[in-house]
């Protein structure tokens, strides 16, 4: 009786140990997902909306709000995962020095628990005069 004992509990630890393991490959997927969508919308998104005449004109780097915000929720939509939910919050535009700040949060319907599946990720890309 002992052994169907230790064998069993040897078998519900390994089961236990493999829904970790997947779990946390999930979160791991997910998380550089986010990281990698994120920050390629960032930079295709300051590549596009940085009016390069008034860097040329007057030395410095400018953006449009209103423009940059819709390049990059169109350009977000492009890069990012169809298989996942995200919820983002643009938290701050600067116009001069050029610098976006964007809170994402993705979610996947995978698994029964979708927020143990949370990703909380903040993105900050801002661009600055380089000094030689």
């Amino acid at each position: 009786m002992g052994g169907i004992v230790k064998i069993y509990g040897i078998i519900f630890v390994c089961l236990i140990g493999i829904f970790l393991m997947i779990n946390m490959n999930t979160r791991i997927f997910i998380e550089d997902d986010i990281f990698e969508s994120s920050r390629t919308t960032q930079l295709s998104t300051l590549n596009e909306n940085l009016y390069l005449g008034e860097l040329f004109a007057n030395g410095e780097y400018r953006i449009e709000i209103e423009d940059t915000i819709d390049s990059w929720i169109k350009n977000f939509k492009i890069n990012k995962d169809t298989k996942l939910t995200y919820i983002v919050d643009i938290i701050d535009i600067h116009e001069s020095p050029p610098a976006i700040a964007v809170r994402i949060r993705g979610y996947s319907n995978l698994l029964l628990s979708e927020d143990a599946l949370e990703i909380d990720y903040t993105n900050v890309v801002m661009l600055t005069e380089r000094k030689d």
